[in-house]
């Protein structure tokens, strides 16, 4: 996989906020079990105390071992740049694949983009879409 912000390659990361898989293979069911098991794991434990991050890297790690574990490499399909795309991060995308405006992704996550409360300004996006987030999203 290649990332969306500096364009490495890395090992498949699934990210569970874009995520799509078929029912009958119980995927998400048996990330839940899986992560239910370990997340108060003693060792798991201090990890959290020493920097909370690693509560939202775990549950990534297990979704994307249990994905590559579960899964032969021609059922994975690597989605695009336009979906999924890191808002919060935009600033810092140095791939040359950035986006102009919001209007070009197709889905993107924000991470907290909005609690900046000059978001709109650090926003490429047009006028109507941003005054469409600010009201229906933010209210």
């Amino acid at each position: 996989m290649k990332t969306h912000v500096d364009g490495e390659t890395l090992r498949p990361y699934i990210n569970a906020g874009l995520l799509a898989t078929r029912p009958e293979r119980r995927l998400i069911r048996k990330w839940r079990d899986l992560l239910l098991r370990l997340y108060r794991e003693p060792g798991f434990e201090e990890q959290y105390r020493r920097d909370e991050r690693y509560k939202v890297f775990l549950h990534q790690a297990l979704l994307s071992g249990l994905v590559i574990s579960s899964l032969g490499r021609e059922e994975l399909l690597e989605l695009p740049p336009t979906y999924n795309y890191p808002m919060h991060l935009y600033h810092e995308d140095a791939t040359g694949r950035r986006p102009c405006s919001l209007e070009e992704l197709v889905t993107l996550r924000h991470e907290g983009f909005y609690d900046d409360p000059a978001w709109e300004g650090r926003m490429p996006a047009r006028e109507p879409l941003k005054r469409w987030i600010a009201e229906r999203l933010l209210r």
